[in-house]
């Protein structure tokens, strides 16, 4: 779950560079690690960083929500 981390943090320091490329590589990196740990929160909390970042980069709020993946999480 580490790696989630890492890759979440690398994710909100691209955006804040406005390295926009990178920033959603490593915010989808996270999601699909946290996702393959079965980490809810994680993923919850990811993909609404993920989401303020697309709108930093000058997203329509309604349309954020289509770029953000929603993985399925087995209980």
């Amino acid at each position: 779950m580490g790696r989630g981390y890492a890759a979440e943090v690398l994710g909100a320091v691209e955006a804040a560079r406005k390295n926009w490329l990178e920033s959603s590589a490593n915010y989808e990196r996270a999601i699909a690690l946290f996702s393959a740990d079965d980490s809810r929160y994680e993923v919850a909390r990811t993909q609404m960083n993920y989401a303020r970042a697309l709108q930093a980069q000058g997203h329509a709020p309604d349309r954020v929500f289509s770029f953000v993946s929603l993985p399925r999480i087995s209980r």
